[in-house]
């Protein structure tokens, strides 16, 4: 049973696991502004978060709930402007593979 939130109209929405896959230079704060993006401005829910460093570079794998996908390639395209990130990928949708960049799935899903 999938997590839902009330939304105005009493109707409820179901949330979906989203997977995403972020790269970047691994420069002071970096992590803290996607971080904050993420929870913040879009309010997503993580399940999971693994990130690796080797002092220059970064990899970031998420696991999240989210109940607005038309918020998700918004989300992306933001992500990818913070100074630092060079790639955002979105992996999964509900276990279903995707394996396309935020652009690509900007331009399917508008």
């Amino acid at each position: 049973d999938g997590q839902s939130e009330h939304n105005k109209l009493g109707s409820t929405a179901v949330a979906k696991v989203v997977n995403l896959y972020i790269k970047g230079n691994d420069t002071m704060g970096v992590m803290m502004r996607i971080l904050q993006v993420m929870s913040e401005e879009y309010r997503i829910n993580f399940s999971d978060l693994h990130v690796t460093s080797d002092g220059n570079h970064f990899t970031c794998e998420v696991e999240a709930s989210m109940f607005d996908m038309d918020k998700l390639g918004k989300m992306c395209m933001k992500l990818r402007k913070i100074g630092g990130v060079n790639t955002v990928n979105v992996t999964k949708i509900d276990g279903v593979e995707m394996r396309c960049d935020c652009e690509t799935f900007v331009s399917v899903n508008s």
